[in-house]
């Protein structure tokens, strides 16, 4: 009997498989190799300028991630962005305008390995100082701020202001037209006056502090986990309490027909509000 002989496979076919598993074996090495340099190259004090023009805006709107981030004001003629680190790969920061509004933000660039295996190019200790012109400290600029984690700060006279805090610590203080605070994690410390709306909105972790002024027109205070605890300037509120779970003490006075507003909701932690004389 004769017994069939298997067909062998082409050399030529051979020879591309191999050609195609070395250059993607290349093209692997090259990325982890770029990855563990850039992770080991980069840990070095860095420094870092952006500017921009601050001529006639009229908000600001920082996104700022992982990074000690301050605003302060100074006799400068344009808005200045200085980003360091004491050691570590930086961020890829960007200081923008468009129309009346100035913008700050970051890019979240991944690494695979070195010390970048796991947050990229955001490692290090890093701070971030936004330098604007003084004439705007009193300006009423719109602030709008989202923190993802490490901090923020920042002292003015705002107009219509916004902060939304996922991780980390905000200072804020000065005065606002208006004031928004959501926190998700971490302190938000607040020394503001406003005679307008107040939001306060705790998911997790803490809004402490006090407003002052005039009385604002209204403060709704919501808490599904953690804590608000804030001094209020003294005079007549119409009060409404809601609590599922944890505690309420607003320590006013309550007068139904009054102009000024506290709306409070807790499902779980506590909220206290006192007037600054009690």
């Amino acid at each position: 009997m004769t017994i069939p002989t298997p067909t062998s496979t082409s050399r030529p076919g051979r020879w591309i498989s191999i050609v195609v598993i070395v250059l993607g074996a290349i093209a692997i090495l090259y990325g982890v190799g770029g990855g563990v340099l850039r992770g080991f190259g980069s840990h070095q004090a860095t420094s870092n300028d952006y500017s921009a023009d601050a001529s006639g805006v009229e908000e600001l709107h920082i996104d700022s991630s992982a990074s000690a981030f301050e605003i302060r004001f100074a006799d400068v003629d344009e808005a200045t962005l200085e980003v360091t680190t004491n050691g570590g790969p930086v961020q890829q920061w960007r200081l923008e305008r468009e129309g009346d509004v100035l913008s700050v933000d970051t890019d979240w660039r991944w690494n695979w390995l070195g010390f970048g295996i796991i947050l990229g190019d955001r490692v290090g200790e890093e701070r971030a100082v936004l330098t604007l012109p003084a004439e705007l400290e009193h300006r009423g600029l719109g602030l709008e701020v989202g923190v993802s984690a490490g901090s923020f700060e920042a002292s003015g006279d705002w107009g219509a202001a916004s902060v939304e805090l996922s991780a980390g610590d905000v200072d804020l203080a000065g005065t606002a037209e208006s004031l928004a605070v959501e926190v998700s994690a971490g302190e938000a410390r607040i020394e503001v006056g406003t005679a307008g709306a107040v939001d306060l909105d705790v998911s997790a972790g803490r809004i402490v502090g006090s407003l002052s002024g005039e009385q604002p027109a209204s403060i709704d205070a919501r808490v599904s986990a953690g804590r608000i605890d804030l001094s209020i300037p003294d005079g007549e509120y119409a009060v409404t309490e809601e609590t599922s779970a944890g505690s309420s003490d607003v320590h006013v006075v309550d007068d139904p027909s009054a102009t000024s507003t506290i709306d409070v909701q807790v499902s779980a932690g506590n909220v206290t509000l006192r007037g600054e004389g009690r």
